[in-house]
C-alpha cells in the first residue's frame, strides 16, 4: 500500500526515547516505531471484549429464536461484526444453564460463561474486572440493537469518560431508565421513574473504561446506583442509537 510522507513535531526527549528503539532488524527506521504505536493506540480504542448481562430468568430468552439463530448468537454476530473478539456472558445458576453453556460455546462466535451468585448486576460485572484492561461493551442479555458500535466506541475514546450509554427515544420513556443530556453529557438518570422528565432513554447497552471499576465501589446495582453517579460526575456520555432495536419485555422491534 502507497504511503503517505508527512512532517511532524515532537519533543527532543520524545524522539531520543524513539531512536533507542530503533534496531535496524525489528525495527528498521523511526517511520516503522511511530506507525506501530499509532496503530496499536487506534486498536486500544476500539474495545475488544464485551460483557453480556443475562439474568437467570433470561436464559429461555436467550435461546428464544430470533432472526437466523437466536437472541444470543445474533448478539454474539453484533458484536463480532464490530471487532469484538471476546465474549463473556455473566449469569447465574439457573434450571437451563447447562443447555446455555453448551450452546454459548457451539455458536459461530462462541462466549464463555461466567457464573456468580450476586444478586446486583453491578456486583456480577465486578467478578470479570481482573480480565478488562482496556475499553469493553457490556449489552443487557434480553436487548438485540443493531447500530454503528464502533462509531460509539470511537466516541467513547475520544470523550475519555467512564462509560458511554446507547440512547434511544420511546414514547413511553417510564418503562426504561430515563435520561436529560447537557450537550451530549447526561446529567440526569433515572431508573423508570414513575414520572419520566424526558423520552431519552437507555437502550441496554454500554462502553465502558477500566477506571469504571473504582466508580462501582459501594454500588450495587448499574441502574440505580452506579449510572446516576457517573452521571453526577460528569463521567456518562450518550450515543444515539438508530438501527433494529428488540428488548424482550417488548417483543416487538423498534418502529
Amino acid at each position: 500500500m502507497r504511503k503517505q510522507k508527512i512532517a511532524i513535531s515532537l519533543s527532543k526527549e520524545l524522539l531520543e526515547n524513539i531512536d533507542r528503539r530503533v534496531d535496524g532488524k525489528s525495527v528498521r527506521s523511526r517511520s516503522q516505531y511511530i506507525e506501530t504505536m499509532i496503530r496499536k493506540g487506534m486498536e486500544l480504542q476500539s474495545a475488544q471484549k464485551a460483557v453480556i448481562m443475562l439474568r437467570k430468568e433470561h436464559h429461555a430468552v436467550a435461546l428464544s429464536r430470533f432472526k437466523n439463530g437466536t437472541l444470543l448468537s445474533s448478539q454474539a454476530d453484533f458484536l463480532s461484526r464490530h471487532g469484538v473478539s471476546e465474549i463473556l456472558i455473566v449469569t447465574q445458576k439457573g434450571p437451563q444453564l447447562a443447555e446455555l453453556e453448551s450452546y454459548a460455546q457451539r455458536m459461530e462466535h462462541p462466549a464463555k460463561i461466567i457464573v456468580t451468585d450476586k444478586a446486583g448486576n453491578a456486583d456480577a460485572l465486578k467478578c470479570v474486572k481482573d480480565r478488562m484492561d482496556s475499553n469493553f461493551v457490556v449489552l443487557s442479555g434480553d436487548v438485540y440493537n443493531d447500530f454503528d458500535l464502533k462509531k460509539m466506541m470511537e466516541k467513547h475514546a475520544q470523550k475519555g469518560v467512564m462509560m458511554t450509554m446507547a440512547l434511544m427515544s420511546r414514547a413511553s420513556p417510564s418503562k426504561y431508565g430515563n435520561v436529560i443530556l447537557d450537550g451530549d453529557m447526561v446529567v440526569s438518570f433515572q431508573e423508570k421513574p414513575s414520572s419520566a422528565v424526558s423520552h431519552l432513554v437507555n437502550a441496554g447497552l454500554y462502553v465502558f473504561s477500566p477506571a469504571v471499576f473504582s466508580a462501582m465501589e459501594g454500588c450495587h446495582f448499574l441502574e440505580k446506583e452506579l449510572f446516576p453517579k457517573l452521571a453526577s460526575m460528569r463521567q456518562l456520555t450518550g450515543y444515539f442509537t438508530m438501527g433494529d432495536y428488540y428488548h424482550a419485555q417488548e417483543s416487538s422491534p423498534r418502529p
